[in-house]
């Protein structure tokens, strides 16, 4: 797949946004250095975290990392609920 220039949030850091996440660095698509999610559940954010992409503890956080520096914008994705 052809990389992008984004960034992603995630709203939420579950199952299927790990999934989400993983598929799309392995896919080349984007590193997890353009990626950042929040999660109520700290076991959540450390496993983000493990794999290179920013944990934040609120919305307002991920809403801000994932407007913020160069790119052609920002993907928000938000799962569940």
């Amino acid at each position: 797949m052809t990389p992008i220039d984004r960034r992603i949030g995630f709203m939420g850091s579950g199952q299927m946004a790990e999934a989400l996440a993983k598929g799309l660095v392995n896919k080349g698509v984007v590193t997890p250095n353009q990626m950042c999610c929040t999660d109520p559940v700290a076991a959540r954010k450390e496993l983000f975290s493990s794999f290179g992409v920013s944990a934040y503890d609120t919305t307002l956080e991920v809403r801000r990392r994932r407007s913020a520096g160069r790119g052609g914008g920002a993907v928000r994705v938000q799962l569940g609920r």
